[in-house]
């Protein structure tokens, strides 16, 4: 199982930006992760690492 390697807790920093123009938002932000979570004998450098775009409308209720 995945949970016999990796760790199940991860500490990070995200960063991102955000744009808002009329009713559309676009927001980008990057996760770099500070812990390794590779829990064998040998851990190489793994760390969670992600970049999360998301654009989106608003609607007016």
């Amino acid at each position: 199982m995945i949970t016999d390697v990796c760790k199940s807790f991860d500490w990070g920093i995200p960063v991102g930006l955000s744009y808002e123009y009329k009713n559309i938002s676009l927001d980008a932000r990057y996760y770099f992760g500070l812990t390794k979570i590779d829990k064998t004998e040998n851990p190489d450098n793994a760390q969670n690492r992600y970049l999360s775009i998301t654009l989106g409308y608003r609607f007016h209720l």
